[in-house]
């Protein structure tokens, strides 16, 4: 317990916890930006279990304002999210699922069905993935984006406290970026 305690209470790991209301945040953001009774729509790369969407659709009046894609290679992963949409009587068409290897998608070896977002995020992603695969991930992400849609992509610091012991006790090894390195990437992008 004293050990579990100690990785739990580190900063990364609050770093990871605080993702989650930062999204619905901005999740909440694009469904306010919506008018005229579109939905917002919203598309998570590499979903996970896509809580920040189920806390912005706990507080949501009228479901029909988001429309939701969840893209992600794990077929358990998905089929959380889609058990968890069904438990909460969530309408199928708020929260569609989509299996999706972000990496072929990235590489153009696939093509989904994805109308023009207002926003798309992935967090705890490209801390895996090169420039050159993040780059091309921004030009994909570029194609399916409305006018004036947003990307968001989180990336651990290269002043993470923790990165030490992740990459040598842990051998959870990822590229840090600081933002000058994000926005290096973005101008590299369409």
């Amino acid at each position: 317990p004293c050990l579990d305690r100690c990785l739990l209470d580190s900063p990364a790991a609050h770093a990871v916890r605080n993702r989650r209301p930062l999204l619905a945040s901005e999740i909440d953001r694009a469904i306010g930006e919506r008018r005229g009774g579109e939905p917002a729509r919203v598309a998570s790369f590499a979903c996970g279990p896509a809580r920040e969407l189920f806390d912005v659709c706990a507080g949501l009046r009228d479901p029909s304002r988001l429309s939701a894609t969840l893209l992600d290679f794990d077929e358990e992963a998905l089929g959380f999210v889609v058990g968890q949409r069904d438990a909460a009587g969530l309408d199928q068409g708020l929260m569609r699922p989509l299996r999706v290897n972000i990496l072929h998608l990235a590489e153009g070896q696939c093509t989904i069905d994805l109308e023009p977002q207002d926003l798309i995020y992935s967090v705890g992603l490209i801390d895996y993935f090169s420039d050159r695969i993040v780059v091309a991930l921004l030009d994909a992400v570029h194609e399916r984006l409305r006018p004036g849609g947003r990307v968001i992509l989180g990336n651990f610091h290269p002043r993470n406290p923790n990165r030490a012991f992740m990459d040598h006790v842990l051998e959870w090894r990822l590229i840090h970026r600081s933002e000058d390195d994000l926005a290096r990437l973005f101008q590299s992008s369409r």
